[in-house]
């Protein structure tokens, strides 16, 4: 019972950040700027399932992490997922958790060049 609920959450998450992407990639494409995609088919995520990727605890992080470490696309993988906002599954070899570290900072350094 349980897996079967773990599944539709994961089901409904994936769903609907396929959703917030293609918002995105829509907004974007209106605003005239348009994120280099090709990376993705360069990717050793490729090649393995999706739910490598999108685990539900830390080791489950620590094996995508392993995947990603010598990955071409590691860090286009990043800069799409923390353009995006997405905030949940391993991108770029990195968790949720250390991509909202690496927005805050990113944040916190446009807001001193500004002032």
């Amino acid at each position: 019972m349980f897996q079967v609920l773990r599944v539709r959450l994961y089901a409904k998450r994936s769903v609907q950040h396929q959703e917030r992407v293609v918002a995105s990639i829509s907004l974007l494409k209106k605003m005239g700027e348009v994120m280099d995609t090709d990376w993705m088919a360069k990717g050793k995520c490729r090649e393995l399932p999706p739910e490598t990727f999108f685990p539900s605890d830390g080791v489950g992080v620590d094996v995508a992490r392993k995947i990603c470490v010598d990955c071409i696309a590691k860090e286009s993988c990043l800069e799409y997922a923390l353009a995006n906002h997405i905030d949940h599954g391993v991108w770029g070899g990195t968790s949720e958790r250390e991509r909202r570290r690496i927005a805050r900072a990113r944040r916190k350094i446009a807001l001193e060049i500004k002032h």
